[in-house]
């Protein structure tokens, strides 16, 4: 493996090198030279500005794959007016985001001796498949799923509202007029049986 030299490297960046084709030409890993590029103040010099068609790529520090720019959300600029992007691909930003508020629901919910499972019939498998119904919906300031960029506070405030339910549950509280011995030739009454549904979430809640 050569040796890495500032300034080498330095003009080999200006010119476009990525860092895939830098750790190709040096017998390195792209880890140790984006390591050698944040040591020696090296961010930032490639052209950054370059779209897919032309080759501007980035490492992404999550799952370590290299993708076009477009593959990155923007951050702002460096000094010299070229555009920043933020350390993570889009994919790998996005559960990242997720992790953290699913991380705050679960901290309130274990605070308030709740669970992270559906209230009525305990479904925890999956937690895309578990919403929080809100009990009254006149108080309803936010869906929970929209609040990844709010604080913990707010969150809490808001999930105080709701049972946590999992999506058939859910949704046969909404529709129980389809409910299938009903659809099919039962005579339970909608309101009736809706209520009942509901007295249901309210006790477990």
């Amino acid at each position: 493996m050569s040796n890495l030299d500032k300034e080498t490297v330095k003009q080999q960046i200006l010119s476009g090198m990525t860092i895939m084709e830098l750790a190709d030409h040096y017998g390195c890993s792209r880890t140790k030279i984006t390591s050698f590029k944040q040591q020696n103040g090296l961010v930032g010099l490639s052209p950054n500005g370059k779209t897919k068609s032309d080759g501007g790529t980035k490492i992404c520090n999550s799952c370590h794959t290299e993708f076009s720019l477009d593959n990155f959300y923007s951050n702002g600029l460096y000094k010299n007016g070229r555009k920043k992007y933020k350390p993570s691909c889009k994919s790998c930003n996005e559960q990242l985001r997720s992790k953290a508020h699913y991380s705050k629901i679960n901290e309130i919910l274990f605070e308030a001796g709740r669970e992270f499972k559906c209230e009525l019939c305990g479904y925890n498998k999956n937690l895309s498949a578990l919403v929080f119904h809100h009990l009254d919906p006149s108080e309803k300031e936010n869906s929970i799923s929209s609040m990844k960029t709010h604080g913990i506070e707010a969150i809490r405030k808001e999930i105080k509202k709701c049972a946590l339910l999992c999506a058939n549950c859910h949704s046969e509280i909404h529709n129980p007029h389809l409910l299938f011995d009903r659809f099919f030739g039962g005579d339970l009454d909608s309101t009736d049986e809706q209520r009942g549904e509901e007295n249901r979430v309210s006790e477990r809640a």
